[in-house]
């Protein structure tokens, strides 16, 4: 049996809300489909997290401040927003559902949760499924040594030297943090500049701050492996990473690996295809001016 609305949002990250709320003030009945919890990756894994984790390392004087501490702070704070959140959906009569949405058709969502699939129709829907890092098939992202910026929350030793592969925006913003609490960090990238998108008299004032923190960058250099081996003392497993610039060739020890190559929308799960839309090879959606 159908339930009807007038908007059904798949996701509650910041899109999904801002249109639910916004709806829902012009009156029209809302539907909020999110499968994991309120708030979507900007809240749980992104955007939020890596900003309470600045400003606490922030705070504290360089090296004086346990990783643990900081992780621990970032929780309360994502705990404190995910309650906003949900008052806000709660407040304006939004009805929330938790499950993994697909479309039956261009109006039809059949959300599915623990065996049962529910279906839900719509006037117009909102596809607002965010993005999740992109994982490049080389890397063994086991959540113990190699990790990406949705599960380096969940982190449960503090490393001693770090790997970070990739200097664009999230890259760069997590090797700040780590070198900020005491972890010898080396920042990684294939091309030769980091931040190319950013003023140059900016990333040349970065680029000064990070040596005086002591962060090595390997800039412009190619990279030939990462392998996960058994460790040293204190830990199981350490990643060796081996790389070349030149005739230079060298392998360097790590404690753990952070991988930030970018995003990828969350699409595979929606059955698209069931009235011929596909994502792009980006996995982005094409969309009209306004947006539809």
């Amino acid at each position: 049996m159908s339930q009807n609305f007038d908007l059904i949002v798949i996701g509650s990250g910041p899109g999904g809300q801002k249109a639910a709320v916004q709806a829902a003030k012009l009156g029209k009945s809302v539907l909020v489909v999110e499968k994991d919890r309120l708030g979507g990756s900007c809240l749980q894994l992104g955007t939020i997290p890596s900003k309470a984790l600045r400003e606490s390392a922030l705070m504290a004087n360089p090296g004086e401040l346990s990783l643990f501490t900081v992780i621990e702070r970032t929780k309360r704070i994502i705990r404190e927003e995910r309650e906003v959140i949900e008052n806000s959906l709660e407040r304006n009569g939004i009805q929330v559902v938790s499950g993994s949405g697909s479309f039956h058709d261009a109006k039809t969502i059949i959300v599915e949760k623990d065996g049962v699939a529910t279906r839900y129709t719509g006037e117009k829907i909102v596809i607002a499924t965010g993005t999740r890092p992109r994982r490049a098939p080389e890397f063994d992202f086991d959540g113990f040594t190699i990790f990406d910026s949705d599960t380096i929350l969940e982190m449960k030793f503090q490393p001693r030297t770090l790997l970070v592969i990739g200097a664009g925006v999230i890259g760069v913003e997590y090797a700040s943090i780590f070198a900020r609490t005491g972890v010898r960090v080396t920042l990684y990238d294939a091309r030769p500049d980091l931040l190319k998108s950013i003023d140059k008299e900016m990333v040349s004032a970065l680029t000064k701050q990070f040596a005086k923190s002591g962060m090595q960058l390997r800039l412009g250099w190619t990279l030939h492996s990462v392998e996960t081996v058994p460790g040293e003392t204190g830990r199981a497993w350490r990643a060796d990473a081996t790389y070349t610039k030149d005739d230079e060739a060298i392998t360097e020890k790590f404690d753990a690996v952070l991988v930030c190559q970018g995003r990828t929308g969350n699409f595979e799960k929606l059955a698209l295809d069931r009235f011929c839309l596909n994502p792009d090879d980006l996995c982005s959606l094409k969309v009209n001016k306004n947006y539809q």
